[in-house]
C-alpha cells in the first residue's frame, strides 16, 4: 500500500502535474508514524472525519473529530455539536448527553440534549439554553430576546440563580414555590429582595417580618441614610395606592430645616436654630404655635385683625343648664390706627352663663374702650363680635377653657 508519506516523497522528488483522482472515500493511514490506523477520512459527500469515519449528514458539509461535528446546513447557519449530527433529523453519535452551538444570521444559540441510552443514531431533541441576538443581548433559559436589557435570565420552578465571587459577594435568585427571593450577600451581610412570603426587602437578616416592607437589622446600631445634593432636599414620602404623596419628612439642605407633612401639606417645621413651628413655616420662638391649639379642656388662639372682629367658639359642651357656667373666655387685644395716633387696648374675661334659656348677653368684665356689640349662640358654640374704635389694626389673643371637650377657636376680621 502506498502511504501518505510515500505520496509526499513522490510529489517532492517528481514533477507531476494534473489531478489525483480517488474513487470513493479517501483515507490516510498513519501520516507520520507509519501506523496502520486510519487518521483522516474524506467521503464522497466531502465530509471529513479525523480519527473516525464521519457520520452521514444531510445538511451540508461537515468536519468530525470523534464525537464533535462542525457543519453548515446550506441555509446560512453553522453548527458545532458534541455527540449529535443531522441526517434528515438530529441524532446521537453515541450514548451520553449532547450539546450544540449554532451560528445563525444575526444570532448565536446554545442548545443541550438529555443523556441518551439508545445507542448510536438514536433520535435527538434539542433544548435551547442560551442565545445572543444581533444586538449582543443575552437570553438564558428562554427563547425570548431581552427587551431593552443586556441580559435576560429565566429559570423554572425550584431552580436558583447564583453569582459568586469567592466568599465576599453572592447574588442568588431562589425560585422555589414556598420561598422565592433574590438575595445579595456582601461580606457576610444579607440583603433579601422581593421575598414571596411578604414582598419585602430585608437588610442584615434572612427572616424579615412579613409585615415589614423594609427591615434593617443589626447586632449593633442600625442607621438608614438619605442623601441629596448640597442645596437640595432629602425626602421620605408616605402615600397610598391612589396617591403617591400623603405625608412627608423632608430636610432642606439649603435652609437647614426639617419639615413634617400630613394630608399633602406641611404642618410642622424645625428651623436651623431649633425653633419649632406648628402651623407656621417661620417659627420665631422655641415653640411657635399658630392658630388654635388645645390642652386638656382648654384652647388658645391668636390672630391679626383689621377693625372689628369676631370670635367663634365651637365644640363646647352642650350649652344648656348648669353647663354654661363651666365655660370661660379670656381675651386680650391691642391695636393702633394707621397714623399710630390712636391705640386701643382691650382686656376682658367673659363668663358664658345661662340656665335653661340663652341670655342674649354675656357676663363680662371689660377694661378699655372696645365693646362687645353682638353675640349669638348654638347648642355647642357661641359667636362674639368685638367693636374696635377707629377701625384699628391689631392683634388678639383668646383663651377658652372649661367643659368636657377641647374647644375650637376661630378669629376673623
Amino acid at each position: 500500500m502506498t502511504r501518505a508519506k510515500d505520496i509526499s516523497k513522490i510529489l517532492t522528488d517528481a514533477n507531476i502535474s494534473g489531478t489525483l483522482d480517488v474513487s470513493g472515500a479517501f483515507t490516510s493511514q498513519g501520516i507520520d508514524d507509519n501506523a496502520d490506523a486510519t487518521a483522516i477520512t474524506i467521503d464522497s459527500a466531502e465530509r471529513v472525519g479525523i480519527g473516525i469515519v464521519p457520520d452521514t449528514t444531510s445538511n451540508g458539509k461537515s468536519l468530525q473529530i470523534n464525537r464533535t461535528l462542525i457543519n453548515d446546513d446550506d441555509a446560512g447557519s453553522l453548527h458545532i455539536s458534541q455527540n449529535g449530527y443531522y441526517n434528515s433529523a438530529w441524532k446521537y453519535v453515541e450514548n451520553g448527553t449532547a450539546e450544540k452551538i449554532t451560528f445563525g444570521t444575526g444570532i448565536i444559540t446554545f442548545d443541550r440534549a438529555t443523556s441518551n441510552s439508545g445507542g448510536a443514531d438514536a433520535s435527538l431533541s434539542w433544548s435551547e439554553s442560551m442565545r445572543i441576538n444581533s444586538s449582543g443581548a443575552v437570553s438564558i433559559g428562554t427563547t425570548a430576546s431581552p427587551n431593552n436589557a443586556p441580559l435576560l435570565i429565566h429559570c423554572g420552578t425550584d431552580d436558583n440563580i447564583r453569582f459568586n465571587q469567592e466568599t465576599h459577594a453572592t447574588i442568588s435568585a431562589v425560585n422555589d414555590v414556598a420561598n422565592a427571593f433574590v438575595a445579595l450577600k456582601l461580606e457576610g451581610d444579607d440583603i433579601l429582595l422581593n421575598s414571596q412570603s411578604g414582598n419585602n426587602v430585608a437588610i442584615g437578616t434572612s427572616s424579615a417580618d412579613s409585615n415589614h416592607k423594609l427591615e434593617v437589622t443589626s447586632g449593633g446600631t442600625s442607621e438608614v441614610g438619605i442623601r441629596s445634593g448640597n442645596t437640595n432636599e432629602a425626602i421620605l414620602n408616605f402615600g397610598r395606592t391612589n396617591d403617591r404623596l400623603r405625608g412627608r419628612i423632608a430636610y432642606n439642605n439649603s435652609s437647614e430645616y426639617l419639615a413634617f407633612w400630613t394630608n399633602q401639606g406641611e404642618k410642622m417645621r424645625i428651623d436651623s436654630s431649633g425653633n419649632v413651628g406648628i402651623n407656621t413655616a417661620n417659627p420665631s420662638t422655641l415653640l411657635h404655635l399658630a392658630g388654635t391649639f388645645g390642652f386638656g379642656k382648654a384652647a388658645m388662639s391668636s390672630a391679626t385683625t383689621a377693625g372689628d372682629f369676631t370670635i367663634t367658639l365651637s365644640n363646647l359642651t352642650t350649652l344648656n343648664g348648669a353647663n354654661w357656667r363651666e365655660h370661660g373666655l379670656l381675651m386680650y387685644y391691642m391695636g393702633v390706627d394707621g397714623s399710630l395716633a390712636n391705640s386701643t387696648t382691650l382686656f376682658t374675661s367673659i363668663r358664658l352663663r345661662g340656665l335653661n334659656t340663652w341670655d342674649a348677653t354675656v357676663q363680662s368684665n371689660i377694661i378699655s374702650t372696645a365693646t362687645i356689640s353682638a353675640s349669638s349662640k348654638t347648642t355647642t358654640g357661641v359667636t362674639i363680635t368685638v367693636d374696635v374704635p377707629n377701625n384699628n389694626n391689631g392683634t388678639v389673643f383668646v383663651l377658652c377653657l372649661g367643659g368636657n371637650n377641647t374647644p375650637n377657636i376661630s378669629i376673623s376680621g
